[in-house]
């Protein structure tokens, strides 16, 4: 696996983001991404759920690319209006939490090559919510083997 932390600009650095990918995996295996989120301040952190791997696959939030082309999010849009207490993780001092949805749902991970992703870091509504940024990740994924080829 592969893993990186970065912190956010805001709550003075308190909420960390990393985010994780197997650093190899077969085009025709399914393949997570997994966010975990760490408070490393003293004080209780609100994130906004949203656009995150905590809600699932909603929006389009992930920069998606294959040896520098672009791989188009292929998922649902959810319309938005003010967000609720039901939007908002709490993450405590001190606390990490994670979450993982499935990339091949919402991007066609079907060809062997580079990947490179990176998660774009949306608004905040309001000075009570953070929003994660996280460091780009890259992972490769392998052709079949001529032996396991589909015949067309």
């Amino acid at each position: 696996m592969m893993a990186l932390l970065l912190g956010s600009a805001l709550g003075l650095g308190a909420l960390q983001c990393e985010l994780d990918v197997r650093a190899q995996s077969r085009v025709d295996e399914p393949l997570a991404l997994v966010m975990a989120l760490s408070n490393q301040g003293e004080d209780t952190l609100e994130v906004l759920s949203w656009f995150t791997p905590f809600e699932g696959w909603f929006a389009d939030a992930i920069d998606l690319t294959l040896d520098e082309q672009v791989i188009p999010y292929q998922g649902p849009l959810a319309k938005r209006g003010a967000p609720g207490a039901d939007d908002r993780l709490i993450i405590g001092p001190r606390q990490r939490i994670k979450a993982e949805a499935e990339l091949t749902q919402v991007y066609d991970l079907s060809r062997p090559g580079h990947y490179r992703l990176s998660y774009r870091s949306m608004p905040v509504q309001d000075d009570q919510e953070l929003s994660p940024r996280c460091p780009p990740v890259r992972f490769e994924r392998l052709a079949l083997p001529a032996s396991e080829e589909p015949v067309q």
